[in-house]
């Protein structure tokens, strides 16, 4: 636990937690939980409530990774709006266009065919309405 005034390398992380059981049950939300926490302040994540609202945009980290040839990013979008989800290189050099379309509110998932690249690590990016982050996936052959 840190203790002491809050420092510039640290930020506020506020949480519920839900659990779902194999047969598809799932228990109400915990109260929320407030910790402070190392490292930079959170981007913006998903926050779905038991009805499904969506409440925030979110990218999620590709799965599987690393992978070959094929993996799955799935994404959020809490308001309609254009989509632009995109893959790069490490020299920045758009190597795939996954989605380019208006998009309604919900959840999303884009498979990405990486066949014809080489190994090596490789970025993705989304961009909605306000909202645009990046991150990180591995191809090894």
């Amino acid at each position: 636990m840190i203790t002491g005034p809050l420092q510039a390398h640290e930020t506020t992380a506020k949480y519920k937690v839900t659990v779902k059981d194999l047969g598809g049950l799932e228990s109400d939300y915990s109260h929320e939980v407030e910790a402070r926490v190392e490292g930079e302040a959170l981007e913006k994540v998903i926050a779905v409530n038991l009805q499904g609202n969506i409440y925030n945009y979110g990218l999620d980290q590709n799965y599987p990774n690393p992978f070959n040839p094929t993996t799955s990013i799935k994404y959020s979008v809490k308001e309609k709006g254009f989509v632009s989800l995109k893959v790069y290189d490490m020299l920045g050099k758009e190597v795939a266009d996954l989605v380019n379309e208006t998009v309604d509110v919900g959840h999303h998932s884009a498979k990405f065919n990486a066949s014809e690249l080489p190994s090596g690590i490789y970025i993705y990016s989304i961009r909605v309405n306000d909202f645009s982050q990046s991150r990180k996936m591995l191809v090894l052959k």
